[in-house]
């Protein structure tokens, strides 16, 4: 049976996640099993876990740099995600902030989305003034789903 948005809330809920908060999803779709509505519902989930107060961002790494793989130049409204499939479909919503990182980018929605994805190419990628340093200053969470502590 699928895994449905009811039971996602729930259970992202007894994990602590709630009204105002501020998350850092690191996943794997595949890990989570047969979600009904796919990636688009496990983000609908959390959002609805954070409400209109709260924030959920997720890495959209692309690794877009000589002497990788991905050589292309960086775009930020249309360079994809290499992180998987669920940050690659909040990276597409209309009302999802991007930051402006060539090869450490990270996409977010929510009351602090603007706030903590600007300014990131004068930063390091994961350092001081980075989105990921700026979810640490507002004492956000990181949530792991499905995969493991070295993601």
């Amino acid at each position: 049976m699928p895994i449905t948005h009811e039971r996602l809330v729930t259970d992202f809920s007894s994990l602590g996640i709630g009204e105002g908060d501020l998350v850092a999803m690191h996943s794997s779709l595949k890990s989570i099993g047969q979600v009904e509505g796919g990636a688009d519902t496990v983000i609908d989930s959390l959002l609805a876990c954070v409400g209109s107060d709260g924030t959920l961002m997720t890495p959209t790494f692309t690794n877009c740099f000589e002497g990788s793989k991905n050589t292309d130049v960086f775009e930020r409204e249309s360079t994809p995600s290499l992180t998987g499939l669920i940050t690659e479909m909040l990276r597409k919503r209309p009302e999802a902030f991007r930051s402006l990182h060539p090869t450490h980018s990270a996409a977010a929605i929510g009351r602090l989305a603007e706030e903590i994805t600007r300014d990131h190419l004068r930063a390091t990628p994961l350092g001081a003034g980075s989105p990921f340093h700026r979810l640490c200053e507002n004492d956000g969470w990181i949530l792991l789903v499905g995969v493991g502590q070295d993601t």
